[in-house]
């Protein structure tokens, strides 16, 4: 076969698969979406995107996986935010988790039997990852041992537990991998959830569906096998700091479906508010886009356009909120879980740089009372 044919065939397969996602997610994920939101995740949802192809979606053929391009990855988490927020969240932890491996891989060329059953699609992976941001005050610590690392610490959220079987996870040893040196290196590997690891309830007022917990480890044994990358902590932090600026494709999944529902709602008002502002949101998303696949836009744009996207949706869940009255407040009813999501994309993947942003943001233009005559 040549390398066109191949690429024709794995752009058809890429197709296929979106296809197959956006008809699983508008005929199964959207009308149970409030229930999931409840009772959580069922098994059968992670099951189906497995059997879709969804779970290696990023993965090349190699990994018998259709190599979606960043654009086309981004169409699937708008999609499945879209349609139930909780499934998308389970599943966007693994399916964020696989470029990382991907560049782990190249880097270390260490193929473990656990990253290749995630690279496959063969296991679900949880990620345990964001708490690096906060070293040194809180993090996992790892403790270098022979044959390997004993990991202690809490993890401040873990998704979808019951449901994965691998565990994404970086931890802190404050010198190099063999003590060569006084800086501080993240250790990075691909374990089972094994004995040592240990869960507590996290209630949550929004994606409480979503199965996410605290997980705490003690000296859980981490295996020379098991890593898939060391590397400095800078050098992590300044990867971990391009994706935390990214704008998010999920929001403007659950925004299109905001501005569905307005478009669908009785009250012409309520209809007004959909026709005027979806174009903007395109065009908020056309820009997001670009600065993403752009590495010369400057990291303040990127996270402008960021906070400034989220900041829309919660404008759009709140219109829902006033159009559906006090239904709105039921469980039952999309408006109510579209506003807790939106509360949730304000401090998804929430760097600090992030957050001095969206508290900047909100003391450049002085509060004033409107002229409502």
């Amino acid at each position: 076969m040549t390398d066109s044919a191949s690429a024709g065939g794995q752009s058809s397969r890429a197709e296929d698969l979106i296809d197959a996602v956006r008809d699983f997610a508008q005929h199964e994920l959207l009308p149970r979406a409030a229930r999931t939101d409840v009772h959580g995740v069922p098994a059968t949802h992670i099951d189906r995107l497995r059997e879709l192809g969804a779970l290696n979606a990023p993965a090349g053929p190699e990994f018998n996986g259709p190599g979606l391009t960043p654009a086309q990855d981004r169409t699937l988490h708008e999609i499945l935010a879209g349609a139930c927020p909780n499934t998308w969240l389970v599943w966007a932890q693994h399916d964020g988790a696989i470029p990382r491996m991907l560049s782990l891989l190249k880097q270390s060329s260490a193929l473990t039997t656990e990253l290749y059953k995630v690279l496959t699609g063969t296991t679900l992976a949880g990620v345990a990852l964001s708490d690096v941001r906060h070293y040194p005050e809180r993090h996992i610590a790892a403790e270098r041992v022979a044959g390997g690392w004993l990991l202690s610490g809490a993890v401040s959220w873990y998704t979808g537990l019951g449901l994965s079987e691998s565990l994404l996870i970086s931890a802190v040893t404050p010198r190099g991998p063999r003590g060569e040196t006084d800086q501080p290196h993240v250790v990075t590997a691909v374990i089972p959830l094994r004995e040592g690891i240990s869960a507590e309830p996290l209630p949550l007022a929004a994606l409480g569906g979503s199965r996410t917990v605290r997980l705490l480890l003690e000296e859980v044994p981490v295996y020379d096998e098991d890593v898939i990358g060391i590397q400095s902590y800078a050098a992590w932090k300044r990867g971990d700091q391009r994706f935390a600026d990214n704008p998010q494709p999920y929001v403007f999944g659950v925004a299109e479906r905001v501005l569905e529902e307005l478009r669908d709602d009785p009250f012409p008002e309520a209809r007004d508010v959909a026709e005027c502002w979806a174009p903007y949101v395109e065009e908020l998303r056309s820009r997001a886009y670009q600065a993403i696949d752009d590495d010369t836009v400057a990291p303040a744009v990127r996270r402008g356009l960021k906070v400034h996207s989220a900041d829309v949706l919660a404008t759009l869940t709140r219109a829902l909120l006033a159009a559906r009255g006090g239904r709105a407040l039921k469980t039952s009813d999309p408006a109510q879980l579209y506003a807790r999501t939106a509360q949730f994309f304000q401090v998804q993947s929430q760097s600090a740089e992030v957050r001095r942003t969206q508290l900047v943001q909100l003391t450049q233009v002085p509060p004033r009372i409107p002229d409502f005559e």
